[in-house]
């Protein structure tokens, strides 16, 4: 599955990367309102799609349909892309490279996932990471994995 919502205006480009479908349209409703979005359900097709193009944010699953994305997150992070991982995966069962995002558990609130994308917009400081607790529509700031 590819979607693209490009607009005419564009805003922010958001790359999403979800393999099941419902909960890609459902990330794609959510930001909206910041732009357009192109999601994928491979990296393969995320990859392609990176060489010639540079998002605004992106937002992903670990576990896309050829397996995890770590190359796609480590280009990410790289190319000092803001990422947000919003997974079902526990953040302690995945590759460190996921831990260099906003780390977000499915399923989450709308508003828990627009704000985590309104704040890595707003490019966080380097070395800052955000976690958010879907229970609590709170932002925790930690650095060097100590809470502040």
């Amino acid at each position: 599955m590819e979607c693209w919502n490009l607009s005419q205006s564009v805003r922010e480009i958001v790359l999403i990367l979800e393999d099941q479908p419902l909960i890609a349209m459902d990330i794609e409703m959510t930001v909206r309102g910041l732009g357009s979005s192109v999601c994928f359900t491979s990296s393969e097709h995320a990859a392609s799609w990176l060489e010639d193009h540079v998002p605004s944010l992106a937002i992903l699953d670990v576990q896309l349909n050829d397996g995890p994305c770590t190359d796609i997150a480590r280009s990410l992070r790289d190319r000092k892309i803001p990422f947000i991982v919003y997974s079902g995966s526990g953040v302690n069962d995945v590759d460190a490279i996921f831990r260099c995002g906003a780390w977000i558990n499915k399923p989450c609130h709308p508003k828990l996932l627009l704000r985590a994308a309104n704040n890595a917009l707003a490019s966080e400081p380097e070395g800052r990471r955000v976690e958010f607790d879907p229970h609590r529509l709170e932002r925790k700031e930690t650095s060097a994995g100590q809470s502040v």
